[in-house]
């Protein structure tokens, strides 16, 4: 009963889908960014790793987003070239931010990533549930 109360709630809540989503990836993100860092951190600056996980995640972020998130159909292109712009605004203010967590605050690359992640979920619901994924419902009120 329980369990299909909390399916229920997490079904009809697409906020609360955003969230898990949105913690699956950022886990699977951070995790890609930790293991390349990690690996190869000696031999490649922190933010050229930066650039390949998000090279590597933004593709399951996607898809996770269009089919569990948003529930669209269609328009595969039209919302991934909008879910890339949303992304890579957000990415080139990582790319801003993320030096100076580490060269002013002096903390570590990963926990930097880390919190500009948790501090952007917002700013990323927003922009993807009224551009990426916008429905033709929407686009026809506004």
């Amino acid at each position: 009963m329980l369990i299909s109360k909390l399916r229920e709630c997490i079904f009809r809540s697409q906020e609360l889908r955003f969230l898990l989503v949105g913690i699956y990836n950022t886990f699977f993100g951070l995790s890609i960014f930790a293991l390349i860092y990690y690996l190869f951190g000696h031999s490649l600056h922190y933010l050229f790793v930066l650039i390949i996980s998000y090279i590597i995640s933004i593709c399951s972020a996607y898809l996770l987003q269009k089919y569990l998130v948003f529930k669209t159909k269609k328009n595969y292109l039209l919302e991934f070239v909008r879910f890339n712009i949303v992304n890579f605004l957000v990415l080139m203010v990582n790319v801003l931010i993320l030096p100076i967590f580490v060269g002013w605050f002096y903390i570590n690359p990963v926990l930097g990533q880390a919190i500009f992640t948790v501090l952007t979920a917002v700013v990323s619901f927003l922009g993807h549930k009224f551009f990426s994924f916008k429905s033709q419902h929407h686009e026809a009120i506004t």
